[in-house]
């Protein structure tokens, strides 16, 4: 009896470890991530430029930034949940790292544009992070 329920807990617990996919199939999700992440921050870029410039309506572009920000936050949350191979763990530090960034600068971009105060520096900014997740994505690559 004691053997059997010994079987079912090693079976159970065996049933909930995590995967782990193998290290080609987690550079691909790892860079189709930063991909998407970067692309959400071109979107952000232009919406920031628009908004400096006066193009771009204030209502319009804090609604367009707050989907931008939504849509790279799931992104970003999406990828951090899957479990790095041992051997990538140092760049799965790495990106999500980036992506945290992005993610954290898409809010900076909604507040300041909700706000009114959206300056060339935040643009800049965008920019640069979107420069680094293009380089780490052409890594993982």
């Amino acid at each position: 009896m004691v053997v059997a329920l010994c079987g079912v807990l090693v079976a159970m617990l065996s049933a909930c470890a995590l995967n782990s996919p193998d290290a080609t199939s987690w550079r691909d999700d790892a860079a189709q991530a930063t991909e998407e992440v970067a692309g959400q921050l071109v979107v952000a870029g232009r919406i920031v430029e628009g908004a400096l410039e006066g193009r771009v309506p204030t209502t319009y572009a804090a609604v367009a930034a707050s989907d931008v920000e939504e849509s790279a936050n799931q992104t970003a949350q999406t990828f951090a949940g899957q479990q790095p191979p041992a051997s990538e763990r140092e760049q799965y530090d790495a990106v999500t790292g980036l992506l945290s960034d992005a993610g954290a600068l898409l809010a900076q971009a909604r507040i300041a544009i909700v706000e009114g105060d959206v300056e060339q520096q935040l643009l800049d900014e965008i920019q640069a992070v979107h420069s680094e997740l293009v380089t780490k994505q052409g890594e993982l690559q």
